[in-house]
């Protein structure tokens, strides 16, 4: 797996420049098939992607990941109070929901992000999370409720 830094210096989120001390992960699903993490990480770079205030740390695919903010920066992924304790990456699908060959390689990819950003924040595994648990688990001041 490639490992690329391409922080995201026009996006309002870095220009905002928050500081966060990470407490835990949040993955997330980008639910756009066949839109890989490079394709992401170039649009995600504009004050507001789609006309929204959001951003988050990372894309993540079968073949890369590509840190978009530094990780102890407040992203804006959650839609709640997850942002302030977060890191918080997306993971990229496939064009072909069949193919367990990207899903194998992105899962690998993932277990080996998030045991990086466990060793270096100290992050217990309790502490890793999907978007939807975040919000099952911890209501919509944590994290909003969208599929």
């Amino acid at each position: 797996m490639k490992y690329k830094v391409q922080i995201q210096t026009e996006n309002k989120c870095y220009i905002t420049g928050a500081k966060l001390k990470p407490k835990g992960i949040m993955l997330h699903s980008t639910a756009t098939p066949g839109v890989m993490a490079q394709t992401f990480a170039d649009r995600w770079n504009t004050y507001q992607p789609g006309g929204s205030s959001v951003c988050v740390h990372g894309f993540l695919d079968n073949k890369e990941f590509i840190q978009t903010l530094p990780f102890d920066m407040r992203a804006w992924h959650c839609g709640g109070n997850g942002n302030s304790e977060c890191i918080g990456f997306e993971i990229c699908e496939p064009k072909d929901y069949a193919d367990k060959e990207y899903f194998e390689a992105v899962k690998q990819n993932a277990l080996w992000v998030c045991s990086m950003l466990m060793k270096m924040y100290k992050i217990p595994i309790e502490n890793i999370t999907s978007h939807c648990e975040a919000y099952s688990k911890r209501g919509s001041n944590y994290a909003s409720n969208h599929a």
